[in-house]
């Protein structure tokens, strides 16, 4: 009788404390729709710098909640599901599902997380990589303007075809944000160095990249619309000797992109973002520019 009572007593703490969580927690829910067109679906053998570009209708859909817990915790998780269908290049088409979660502890002085990613990614209809992450971090607000964060993440890629392929990654990020107005206007930049580990050490590289940053909010009206400049340089040094080179590959990646984002309700938000890439490799399939336009109109609950 004993071990049915303890039994008993130990299902309705559990119980208690779901339905604890369950009434502190606040859920989210998110439905986009969109076309993308991008100058290099594919690349022409012959002539690598002649991309192959084509449309695309991409779908979002997002599940989320969050919460607090007793003093300084705070939780979330959220799943995101992406599919896109290209109209000349299906054996691109891809699909995507994202699981995210997030711890967080704040201290006096510091902001102290620890969150985890597990995606998987189909193309063509096939399952093709497997990745998780686990990235813990700490960060800090200097006065009321400046905010820096410190995060280190560890990866690991599965490719089900490509095993040769398959990484286990390192990265070391520091991030600074300069608030102008709050959230509403700020410029951020960020350092981050990467290595990747792979069985074939042709794949293998290490690497930085910097990005910089500038968003700004603005009211028209009863609407709100947002700006947002963002610019990226990525080097990649690759280990091993490439027998159709006979050399270790080299990559530079610049990135620029643009985007404006319009409130229309506080439920309805619509955007357009152009992306323009300079991608320079002394492997031939590598080096190309790329051109991207990605519109996009969501409803958030």
């Amino acid at each position: 009788m004993r071990v049915n009572a303890l039994v008993l007593k130990t299902k309705t703490a559990f119980m208690l404390a779901v339905f604890a969580v369950s009434a502190q927690a606040e859920f989210s829910a998110e439905l986009a729709a969109g076309i993308e067109y991008d100058s290099n679906v594919a690349v022409d053998s012959i002539d690598s710098t002649s991309g192959l570009g084509d449309w695309a209708r991409n779908l979002n859909v997002a599940l989320g909640a969050s919460g607090r817990w007793p003093v300084n915790w705070e939780w979330s998780g959220r799943y995101q599901g992406y599919d896109s269908q290209w109209q000349t290049y299906s054996q691109y088409d891809t699909q995507m599902h994202t699981g995210l979660g997030k711890v967080t502890y704040k201290a006096s002085h510091f902001i102290n997380e620890l969150a985890g990613v597990y995606a998987q990614a189909d193309v063509n209809g096939q399952a093709f990589l497997t990745m998780r992450r686990i990235s813990p971090a700490i960060g800090s607000f200097i006065g009321q303007q400046w905010y820096w964060r410190a995060q280190y993440d560890r990866t690991q890629k599965q490719f089900v075809d490509y095993p040769l392929r398959d990484s286990d990654g390192d990265g070391l990020g520091l991030y600074l944000y300069r608030f102008l107005d709050k959230t509403r206007h700020f410029i951020s930049a960020n350092v981050q160095f990467k290595r990747e580990q792979t069985p074939d050490d042709i794949y293998q590289y290490q690497g930085g990249i910097v990005r910089l940053g500038w968003k700004r909010a603005w009211q028209v009206g009863a609407d709100t619309v947002s700006t947002q400049i963002k610019t990226r340089y990525e080097m990649r040094l690759y280990d091993g000797i490439r027998s159709d080179i006979l050399a270790a590959r080299h990559d530079d990646r610049i990135r620029l992109s643009a985007d404006i984002a319009w409130q229309m309700t506080p439920r309805w938000n619509a955007q357009f973002e152009l992306i323009r890439d300079w991608n320079e490799s002394n492997l031939q399939a590598a080096d190309y520019k790329q051109f991207r336009i990605d519109s996009r109109i969501r409803w958030r609950y």
